[in-house]
């Protein structure tokens, strides 16, 4: 991209007194830009030659990285690029630009649409002066008193003025846009402008902004990712304190009712905890403990389609029993577990027979 630009310079400069008004009005929008870019450049070597720096890190010093982020961040020098010098060779910049977009408007439309324009260019001038004798009469807080005769005799407050002012304006920037559209030659001429002013006005000051503030912008994210770190300790802390229960283990059974009885969640009585450390098949009334789960001489679970209602039954390859109903399993008001592991068995694991 820049070294395309460079080409296109190049040839502006080569090619000038075959075309010296698209040429001149191409460099002029280059100059634009070269003159925030070197203003940018300037500002930010003055930030940095001036302390910038320097004050930002003491201030992340004195109040560490949480604190008084209004007193860290700050405008800089930005001000610089559109201001004094920088701002005076803008605008006589675009006022070239300007006059050259006239020149090549003019030159290539018909008589109607001179005319339109002509017209649009002389409201805007009275429109001008009409600004200037309302911001006075703003000054002396009155109304419309000394010109009475340009508005049929009457006297309008400055209020009215200003809202008529931003109507006509309105009006004459549309009508300016669309006549300079309609004429090929003067697009690419407005876009160039648009770009460079866009660069000069916007991005160029946002960059040395960001630049200026780098400090606090990263003690920033930093702040942020310290407090999402603590954030996420205290619910995993809670979580954990409070034995919340398995995702997994909610989705498949698709509520989140609690459990009740006074056996519950696993919880065997004594001679059920007997049973499950020799190895014996437990089932109790909210639980059951499956040894050798799916091991070779072990149990195995199935779901069963039964005459009055769904069911789970254990399969030992001599003896099938059944443990519970399909319901109260999937509902989460009976678990299995596996006996040695203490793993709960979850739906999705057990086939249908």
């Amino acid at each position: 991209m820049i070294k395309n630009l460079i080409n296109n310079v190049k040839d502006s400069i080569k090619d000038f007194k075959q075309d010296p008004i698209e040429n001149l009005a191409f460099l002029v929008t280059v100059g634009i830009g070269l003159n925030a870019l070197i203003n940018g450049i300037i500002a930010y070597i003055l930030f940095i030659s001036r302390g910038g720096y320097t004050a930002q890190i003491q201030a992340v010093k004195e109040y560490g990285i949480f604190q008084s982020y209004e007193g860290k961040y700050t405008t800089g020098t930005t001000g610089m690029i559109i201001g004094g010098v920088a701002g005076k060779i803008l605008i006589a910049l675009l006022l070239v630009e300007f006059i050259l977009l006239m020149f090549t408007y003019f030159k290539n439309t018909g008589i109607a649409k001179k005319i339109i324009m002509i017209i649009d260019l002389g409201v805007t001038g009275v429109r001008l002066i009409i600004s200037l004798i309302s911001y006075l009469c703003a000054m002396q807080g009155s109304n419309m008193d000394g010109v009475p005769l340009l508005f049929g005799g009457n006297s309008l407050s400055v209020q009215k003025i200003i809202m008529i002012n931003a109507i006509v304006t309105l009006c004459t920037i549309a009508i300016f846009f669309i006549l300079i559209l309609t004429i090929k030659a003067c697009r690419w001429m407005l876009g160039y402008s648009a770009i460079a002013l866009l660069m000069a006005l916007a991005l160029i000051p946002l960059i040395v902004l960001i630049l200026e503030n780098i400090i606090p912008i990263a003690t920033g994210i930093l702040a942020f990712i310290i407090v999402g770190i603590i954030v996420v300790a205290v619910i995993w802390a809670v979580t954990r304190s409070t034995g919340a229960p398995n995702p997994e283990k909610s989705a498949s059974w698709n509520s989140s009712e609690s459990h009740s009885g006074s056996k519950k969640g696993g919880q065997l009585s004594e001679r059920g905890e007997r049973k499950r450390k020799n190895d014996e098949l437990v089932i109790e009334e909210h639980c059951a403990y499956i040894p050798n789960y799916k091991q070779w001489g072990g149990f195995k679970l199935y779901k069963v389609h039964g005459h009055i209602e769904d069911y789970i039954e254990t399969d030992n390859g001599f003896l099938n029993r059944k443990i519970c109903s399909l319901e109260l399993y999937n509902n989460g008001k009976f678990h299995i577990y596996e006996a040695k592991s203490r793993r709960e068995i979850m739906t999705n694991e057990i086939p249908w027979r």
